[in-house]
């Protein structure tokens, strides 16, 4: 009989860690999935809002023009004279504005493009002196808002 009583106890031991188990997945795994999203999302803000002064500063020291679209990330990467604004140089008397290529946390990508791709991190267009930087969204068929 004991060992029955005995066995009994471990089965409602086992069903209750079990139930709490449950509960936990139920009402804890979406909690941490929305603080990742809200860490990636900000993780991503605070990337363009970095890169943006960078490109900002890269103005301010090259006669107001942005860094030309095809090779941002190198040029912000690398040294510069005020009329490089396309290719790095070696011999500059600015920058680096980033020490790397920034990587988009919502989509693991760094390459920069001029639309959104799933191979793409990032958007960047200029227009004369006026320039966007955008960060593409997960699936990589569109831009985040921010």
């Amino acid at each position: 009989m004991w060992k029955f009583l005995l066995g009994l106890g471990i089965g409602i031991v086992l069903g209750a860690a079990g139930a709490v188990a449950l509960i936990l997945v139920v009402v804890v795994a979406p909690r941490v999935r929305a603080a990742n999203e809200e860490a990636r999302t900000s993780s991503v803000i605070s990337t363009l809002q970095t890169c943006r002064s960078e490109i900002e500063l890269f103005k301010i020291q090259h006669a107001g023009r942005p860094p030309a679209e095809p090779g941002l990330w190198a040029v912000l990467t690398g040294k510069s004279n005020v009329g490089d604004v396309a290719v790095p140089n070696s011999r500059g008397e600015f920058g680096p504005y980033v020490l790397h290529e920034p990587v988009n946390p919502m989509n693991g990508q760094s390459a920069v493009g001029p639309r959104p791709s799933p191979g793409v991190g990032w958007v960047y267009r200029v227009a004369g002196e006026s320039y966007t930087l955008q960060a593409v969204n997960e699936r990589g068929d569109g831009l985040l808002p921010y």
